[in-house]
């Protein structure tokens, strides 16, 4: 279930903790935060499911999710290499305990991270990284 916050202090220390994110100027992390949605899944439901367009950049807030067998927790991000090679989904992610998420709309993510090279970088070299090791 999604919701719009405003909870931008919150959304914002936790998107600084993203690598890629982190690589942002702090006016551009705050709009992001600002931007971001909670989204809260219970324990083995899918969030995105392998095959399924991207529209979301995802970030955990808190609980865990299994992406391929691993699990990944707090601050976390996963979903770009769907935004950023403009490909389907290229693995599900379920809640592996209740899981509270911001997402990020697709738009947003990139225009945030295609307008700063380092960002950008980071991003990239993520995707590159879980796609050599799917």
């Amino acid at each position: 279930m999604l919701d719009r916050t405003t909870a931008a202090p919150e959304a914002t220390a936790l998107l600084r903790r993203v690598p890629m994110l982190a690589a942002l100027p702090e006016p551009v992390v705050e709009r992001l935060a600002r931007e971001a949605v909670d989204a809260s899944f219970r324990a083995g439901t899918p969030i995105v499911r392998e095959g399924e367009p991207g529209d979301r950049f995802y970030v955990v807030k808190s609980g865990t999710v299994e992406i391929l067998g691993r699990t990944f927790g707090s601050g976390s991000g996963f979903g770009e290499i769907a935004l950023l090679r403009d490909v389907p989904r290229t693995a599900t992610v379920r809640a592996a305990s209740d899981a509270s998420l911001w997402s990020l709309e697709r738009d947003s993510f990139l225009r945030a991270l295609l307008g700063n090279v380092r960002a950008q970088t980071a991003a990239t070299a993520v995707a590159d990284a879980r796609l050599g090791a799917a």
